[in-house]
């Protein structure tokens, strides 16, 4: 199977340039100008024109799909890619679909939906999570995509059993993230954030770590 196959990559294509169709729809409706950025009480405190809103995040958008496209073939372990081509190709798309989606919803917001923007910001973080997590366990080693450690990247088989757990970790992460932002206030939605992302981390180095140390033991006492 081909890394890249343009029957699947013009999935991509129209999710990346989503954003522009919405706004062409749009455009009489939109006003002069929209929020592009909430403070930490989830009220806007920056306002841009939505065509210049549309031409920092539709470019970064792209830039994002051009290293997407540039990693396996700079990588030294592209070899591997071919083994998680699937993931690969969705783990690229939840990522543009994440970004679109913050961009069509902050056009329809400013049309006068009524849309909580920064808790839709937390929700969908937190579906990307499980995404991601979902399609964790086929990430062949590499160095670019994955959980990253100088254990993952020296070990195989840590790289395969920190993935393995990692993967479902990050997915009930995101999972119970998403439960706790619908039920909790919306103050507390940040926080939950950044304590599933903490724990992401944290495991993944002590895990990697621990799982390392171990085989090199077991290793050494043969």
């Amino acid at each position: 199977m081909k890394i890249f196959s343009l029957k699947r990559e013009w999935i991509l294509w129209i999710t990346i340039i989503s954003p522009v169709i919405l706004y062409l729809f749009l455009i009489h409706q939109l006003p002069a100008l929209i929020p592009v950025h909430y403070n930490a009480a989830g009220k806007p405190d920056n306002f841009a024109s939505p065509i210049k809103f549309l031409t920092n995040i539709v470019p970064e958008n792209i830039v994002l799909y051009l290293v997407f496209l540039a990693l396996p073939k700079i990588d030294p372990k592209k070899n591997n890619y071919f083994f998680f081509t699937r993931a690969y190709f969705f783990i690229r798309f939840a990522v543009h679909l994440f970004l679109s989606a913050l961009a069509c919803i902050s056009l329809l917001a400013a049309t006068g939906w009524k849309l909580n923007i920064p808790r839709l910001i937390t929700l969908g973080v937190m579906i990307l999570f499980s995404i991601l997590g979902n399609y964790m366990i086929n990430i062949k080693p590499n160095w670019f995509v994955g959980i990253r450690t100088p254990w993952t990247l020296s070990n195989p088989l840590v790289w395969k059993k920190t993935h393995s757990l990692g993967g479902r970790m990050m997915f009930i992460l995101g999972i119970t993230g998403f439960v706790l932002i619908l039920i909790l206030p919306p103050a507390a939605s940040p926080a939950i954030v950044l304590i599933a992302a903490g724990i992401l981390v944290v495991f993944a180095f002590l895990y990697s770590y621990i799982l390392y140390r171990k085989l090199e033991r077991e290793e050494f006492n043969k």
